[in-house]
Formats: structure tokens, sequence, C-alpha cells
């Protein structure tokens, strides 16, 4: 990444979260639409020059070997990767939490950054995204898969240019999540590997993220979680 792509990559989200869910819900709406296709130039014209990461790496296999439409494949992979990758880059994705509306200037990086992430997990469940299940990959076949699935997305070379470099057996426990996290592990393989035991501090963090971004309710309004030293319900 450069500032040139920097600039294309942050036009393209602010227009993106602006008018994806008005091109969802309404696609007779010319103008959103218009912005969508701009969006997907200035994206383009960004990734072209920058390269992608993680998510459209380990995208690939599971389009080629269960014929999942690519954009498909990468929305569902964003709720098991994103939260990997804002670990090793928290100031750049707190600068699109700020860019977007979502997180305020006195936010700390991590704070805004999880407000991003919570905005576009919302953003996928909007949409529909469906879970592999629901597309209809066979869990047997895909589990079957893991070790090649990881090789493949670690060959095209995109995983690493993620800030936080993912491992093979990283990339195998994200895989895993994507069709049933930490419980899939335990009944497929009998085990839990460390990489899903963070299951309960990913979640909280994320639902801190949401109770910041969106409120309890109209009488309670934004809360804020106070700071407790506890891996498992802080983290």
């Amino acid at each position: 990444a450069q500032p040139l792509t920097d600039t294309f990559a942050l036009s393209a989200v602010k227009r993106i979260v602006a008018n994806l869910s008005t091109c969802y819900h309404d696609g007779k709406n010319v103008e959103a639409r218009a912005q969508m296709s701009i969006a997907a130039l200035e994206a383009g014209i960004a990734f072209t020059n920058a390269s992608v990461t993680i998510i459209h790496g380990m995208s690939r296999p599971i389009g080629a070997l269960f014929h999942v439409p690519h954009g498909t494949s990468n929305a569902m992979l964003i709720k098991v990767c994103l939260p990997f990758m804002i670990t090793g880059c928290y100031p750049r994705f707190a600068d699109l939490g700020k860019a977007i509306g979502v997180a305020a200037d006195t936010d700390d990086d991590k704070t805004a950054a999880e407000k991003f992430m919570a905005k576009v997990m919302s953003m996928v469940d909007e949409m529909g995204i469906p879970t592999p299940e629901q597309f209809g990959i066979n869990k047997e076949e895909f589990f079957a898969n893991l070790e090649k699935m990881a090789d493949d997305a670690l060959t095209s070379g995109s995983p690493q240019n993620t800030w936080h470099q993912p491992t093979k057996e990283e990339l195998i426990v994200q895989l895993r999540s994507l069709l049933g996290g930490r419980a899939a592990e335990e009944v497929v393989f009998s085990t839990v590997t460390n990489g899903a035991s963070n299951d309960i501090q990913q979640a909280t963090g994320l639902a801190k993220s949401m109770v910041a971004l969106y409120g309890m309710s109209e009488e309670l309004g934004l809360m804020a979680a106070a700071m407790v030293n506890n891996q498992y319900l802080d983290g």
C-alpha cells in the first residue's frame, strides 16, 4: 500500500458503506448503484496496485473446489478473517472506522478498529451472506480439503500480504471456524486448537464494540464497558 492506493481504498470504503445497503434493498436506485460502480472502480484501482490479503487468498480455493462465486466466498470469510486481520493493524482499521463515522476521533485505535469491524459484520448479516452450509457445501468434503485449501491459499501469496501474517495452521483454524467454529472442531476432530480457544475473547470484544456502536436501548443509550483483566472476559 502507498498514499495513492490508500486514497482510492478509503474513498471506496466510504462509498460502499453509504450505498451498498440501499442497492441491496432497492435495486432501482440509480444514484446508489452509480456510487457503487465508482466504488468498484476505486477499489479495483487500489487492490490492483497494492494487492489483496488473507480473505482473497482463502477465497480462491473455496471457489475452485466448491464453485462458490468469488464475491460470495469473500463475504463468507469476513467474519472469521477480519478479527484475525485487525489484531496486526489497529491504526489503519481505526482510520476506516473514523472515516465512515462509526468511531469518534477520541477513540483509541483498538476501539475504533473494533467499531469498524462491527459495522462490516452487521452489513454481512444485512445482505444475507450465506454460510458454506447454506450455500450447499458438504461438511465432510469441506473438512477433507482443509490442508489443500490452506496450501493453495498460501501458494497464491495473498495471505502473506496481511499485516498479521498467518501460518498454515492459523488458516486451517479459520476454515474450520467458517463451517462451525469451536464446536465443529470438538465434534469433527475431538479436540480444540489453540487458534479457536479464544472464541470467547473475540466474541466478547465484538459484543463490546456493538454495544458501543449501537447502544443498548433508547433508555440506556451508549454504554462504555469497563476494563477487566481477565483473558476470557475482556482480552
